[in-house]
């Protein structure tokens, strides 16, 4: 224990910082249009700056004075912005918009936008202080913008904590019916979280880890390091109502449970590691930062709780164990649960798998898109700057469609650009074209396109997709030119691509990695096939549950949120792989009780229902303090951290329920003695190492 404190307080002192070092990118796809056009613009236009800010001023002074006050605010904004030199690189001229009630100026910054975060804030405060009672001066543009995100999310997080902590204390307590018992999970939670984000800190000193690691981690971490720990503490109260001491009690804990937690975080890195295939730093950091966090949180279940409970000891349950608690301990009304079910499992295997096939159903009509800004509350000042552009110049008008043409061996590229921008034109989801900008060394000439949508809206990147493969194609045609097209909706597109090329890969590489490390616990084919079928069939289910709530609108009123029409198209690689890791937690504790007692001599029935009996019941609490943590994150205003936070609490309430105590001891009383079958010649390459080699307790 002293070692984790030790632990703990060294990684501590960087937890709260880290911040500080991470990214707001991730979604960039190496080689994609969207990725070399900003590097080549920066390399051959002066004036190109990495990152930037537009002012946008508002008037709400009588006609008369309008004019004035708004060229005073544009004043004032300029000085504000001159004032932060060197990293304000230029300050444009105020551009009013028709009607002469608004204006923007446009602010080049001389840094990364990953480097600007360090010292922005004062020049975003100085900027919005610029207006007066006549003008309202907001801001958007990157950082700004990330900078409303981040407040949202470090509120959001802040208000799912209050949730969680009491609500998981509630579940605690009204399963283990004592204080001590129920604090040792919670404090070893908070262990492996500080040690993960202190630990994440170092990491992203080398690694660039996205913004969204800070909801990942607490997502992840917090229901798989308390559930770790409650099946330790309770195979350990198991051990002393079942008569051993206090020492013993911990060695058959560690033996036996401790065996089952280290494979089912084996399994769920495992699963985590298959979002590495996406190729996409976002996934990168997302398999970081959950992987992390689950080998603290089994750190902690196989070292520091044990630790706990061998100096605690019988403080832990109360001096005397009534029949009834013993009863409640051995999971006596699961057990004749189980016992029903495989007395007409054909009934109860085909009901179940429909269910779940009627749940996967809307996965058909499954679109994955962007939810960028538009995932971010509108009420934000970046947000509600942006959608004055937009009311002014169009949607499109805030993140245009930037085209850039190399003119090779052109012999007249004016007239080819000319060309180019005439054909854009004829679309009908084009509002207009900006005059071309030549390159200093005369090579490239540089525009932009203004979509009539959003740039988070699949018609902006069908326009893109038309830009790309069709329009500039054909007006290109023997000219000798080449052109690329980047801008927010084409990197948008190019990463929804990316990751629905990538999402069977994933899916194959987690479902297969799962099987062969279940092959290797269990020695068998039969159970692993079964177990990624049903884990595939509850995925399922819990994307179907995404697209009728976030797509079709569902039900989206009752947790606060506006359809966007699509799933965010980074949330359902990432669920594939998370559900496929959690879902396996109770896979291996609920076959290891089983084959605990077949190695003790029971037949194949009574060891089904013995097993359902002693690892439902703790399942069971395992998922409602999962869902629990995972319902208070669906309050985040975040949409995609919504999504998946949904989509996971979905997926574990189903699979906790549904699977594991009506389809597992359906289909394994089905299958009988093949639940076990192993081929001879595979059996014998395998290593030696089975779940449930221990013997059971007493009873």
């Amino acid at each position: 224990m002293a070692i984790w404190a030790v632990l703990a307080i060294a990684l501590g002192v960087f937890a709260p910082r880290l911040d500080e070092v991470l990214t707001p990118g991730g979604f960039e796809i190496g080689g994609s249009d969207s990725r070399e056009l900003p590097a080549l613009t920066r390399r051959h236009f002066s004036g190109e700056f990495p990152s930037g800010l537009t002012a946008v001023i508002q008037v709400n002074a009588p006609p008369e004075r309008t004019a004035p006050v708004l060229r005073k605010a544009a004043d004032r904004v300029r000085v504000v912005a001159l004032a932060a030199q060197p990293l304000v690189g230029s300050v444009g001229e105020l551009r009013v918009a028709p009607g002469g009630r608004a204006g923007v100026v446009l602010i080049g910054l001389t840094k990364s936008l990953d480097e600007v975060l360090q010292e922005i804030d004062p020049l975003l405060a100085g900027l919005r202080a610029a207006g007066s009672a006549d003008a309202t001066v907001r801001v958007t543009g990157g950082a700004a913008v990330f900078r409303d995100f981040d407040a949202v999310n470090e509120a959001d997080l802040q208000r799912a904590e209050m949730v969680q902590v009491p609500v998981v204390l509630a579940i605690l307590l009204l399963v283990m019916g004592s204080v001590l018992s129920s604090l040792i999970p919670l404090i070893a939670s908070a262990v492996a979280m500080v040690a993960t984000l202190g630990a994440l800190w170092f990491a992203a000193k080398g690694l660039d880890l996205t913004i969204y690691v800070k909801n990942i981690v607490p997502l992840v971490g917090i229901g798989v390091s308390i559930d770790y720990s409650l099946f330790i503490v309770m195979r350990f109260r198991e051990q002393l109502a079942a008569g051993d001491d206090v020492a013993a009690a911990v060695m058959h804990t560690v033996a036996t449970s401790g065996r089952a937690v280290f494979f089912s975080g084996l399994t769920v890195v495992v699963a985590l590691s298959g979002m590495l295939a996406v190729g996409v730093p976002i996934f990168t950091a997302f398999a970081i930062g959950a992987t992390t966090v689950v080998a603290f949180a089994v750190a902690t279940a196989l070292t520091l709780v044990p630790a706990a409970l061998a100096i605690l000891g019988r403080r832990l349950t109360p001096r005397t164990i009534a029949p009834r608690t013993v009863g409640r301990l051995r999971g006596e009304g699961l057990e004749r649960w189980a016992r029903l079910v495989m007395r007409r499992p054909w009934t109860f295997l085909v009901t179940g798998v429909a269910a779940l096939i009627v749940l996967a159903v809307p996965t058909f009509d499954l679109r994955m898109g962007s939810s960028g800004s538009s995932a971010i509350p509108a009420e934000m000042p970046s947000i509600q700057a942006a959608r004055v552009i937009a009311g002014v110049a169009g949607p499109g008008a805030v993140a245009p469609i930037r085209v850039l043409v190399e003119h090779g061996d052109v012999t007249e590229p004016d007239a080819l650009v000319a060309r180019l921008r005439s054909e854009l034109g004829r679309d009908r989801s084009v509002v207009a074209t900006t005059a071309p900008r030549r390159s200093d060394d005369g090579s490239y000439s540089l525009f932009e396109t203004i979509s009539r949508f959003h740039e988070d809206d699949e018609r902006s990147q069908a326009l893109v997709e038309r830009m790309r493969h069709t329009i500039l194609p054909a007006a290109l045609a023997g000219s000798g030119g080449h052109v690329l097209v980047g801008g927010g909706p084409a990197q948008n597109l190019d990463f929804i691509e990316a990751v629905s090329n990538a999402l069977p890969i994933v899916i194959a590489i987690v479902m297969a990695l799962t099987f062969l490390v279940l092959v290797v616990l269990f020695r068998s084919i039969v159970l692993p096939l079964k177990a990624v079928a049903m884990t595939l069939l509850s995925a399922l289910a819990a994307y179907g549950v995404l697209v009728a709530v976030f797509q079709w609108g569902w039900l989206a009123g009752a947790i606060g949120v506006r359809p966007l029409g699509h799933v965010t198209a980074w949330v359902p690689p990432f669920l594939f792989s998370m559900l496929f890791g959690l879902s396996m937690d109770y896979e291996v504790f609920l076959l290891t009780r089983i084959r605990e007692r077949l190695d003790a001599g029971g037949d194949q029935r009574e060891a089904i229902a013995w097993g359902v009996g002693r690892s439902g019941r703790i399942i069971t609490a395992a998922a409602a303090i999962m869902v629990a943590v995972f319902l208070s994150f669906v309050t985040n205003r975040l949409v995609p951290v919504k999504e998946a936070a949904l989509g996971m609490a979905v997926a574990v309430l189903i699979d906790a329920t549904l699977v594991r105590i009506v389809l597992v001891p359906a289909f394994m009383a089905i299958a009988g003695r093949w639940n076990w079958w192993l081929p001879a010649w595979l059996d014998r390459l395998l290593p030696a190492s089975r779940a449930g080699e221990e013997a059971p307790a007493a009873g």
